[in-house]
């Protein structure tokens, strides 16, 4: 088992097309991290909007490491936000690194495109 810590590099959750992206840091002064390596989850939920029901059960898959990951270093992470037969609306990404690290991005998902949603 492996103790890397991680830490999200700024600036944080960001949308790149219909992909949220992020880069951790792996902050072990000696310890690699291997490919493989389970990550945490992303979570992804529609949020209520005015008096509308919706439902609001998140999706949620585990992420891992695609390469291995030198202490100090860093490394991009993406991840889609949207799948066949999403419903526009307001949604939120939740993404939990073990170790209680955690980013969120409100995003609105259109017929066209994604976007940071300022509410």
């Amino acid at each position: 088992m492996t103790d890397v810590r991680w830490e999200i590099v700024q600036p944080g959750l960001r949308i790149d097309g219909d992909d949220v992206v992020w880069a951790i840091r792996n902050t072990s002064d000696e310890e690699d991290a291997p490919a493989g390596l389970a990550l945490g989850t992303v979570s992804i939920w529609r949020r209520q909007e005015a008096n509308s029901v919706i439902d609001s059960t998140p999706y949620t898959n585990e992420i891992t490491l695609d390469r291995d990951v030198a202490a100090g270093t860093a490394h991009p992470m993406s991840y889609p936000l949207t799948w066949q037969g999403q419903e526009s609306g307001a949604y939120t990404v939740l993404v939990t690194h073990h170790d209680d690290l955690t980013a969120d991005l409100l995003y609105r998902k259109t017929e066209w495109e994604v976007v940071i949603d300022n509410w």
